[in-house]
């Protein structure tokens, strides 16, 4: 479990990975941004991964393209950018996990039982 001082300093970080920034305009309130932090507590990234998928399906719903005369827009643009931005952050947390179990995930035991061998066909006194 998180401290208050934890979550509002993840909750930070995660703004800042989405680039919701703007106080005055947040696009995600501290409350549904403290909700993707704490269902992916292992990871920041991943909650921000959410966060930006969350942001990408309400583009995707309220912005259409529209062009006009002289202005054009692209929902569809902006929210597979944003899912893009949002498979980078999840991919890079799989990179350094894979790494990580890559380092450790490795390890070499010496099946040899504890006394000599002897090749085998060789003659060899038994102490029986």
């Amino acid at each position: 479990m998180m401290t208050p001082e934890e979550l509002a300093s993840a909750v930070a970080y995660v703004r800042l990975l989405i680039g919701d920034t703007d106080n005055l305009n947040y696009i995600l309130s501290d409350v549904e941004v403290g909700l993707f932090v704490t269902n992916s507590p292992a990871d920041t990234r991943m909650a921000a991964a959410a966060a930006l998928d969350t942001i990408a399906n309400v583009e995707a719903l309220l912005s259409k393209k529209i062009v006009t005369q002289d202005l054009s827009t692209d929902g569809p643009a902006v929210a597979k950018a944003l899912r893009d931005g949002a498979a980078l952050l999840r991919a890079q947390v799989r990179a350094e996990k894979a790494d990580v179990e890559d380092a450790y995930g490795f390890q070499v035991v010496d099946l040899q039982p504890a006394c000599p061998r002897v090749p085998e066909l060789t003659e060899r006194l038994h102490s029986w």
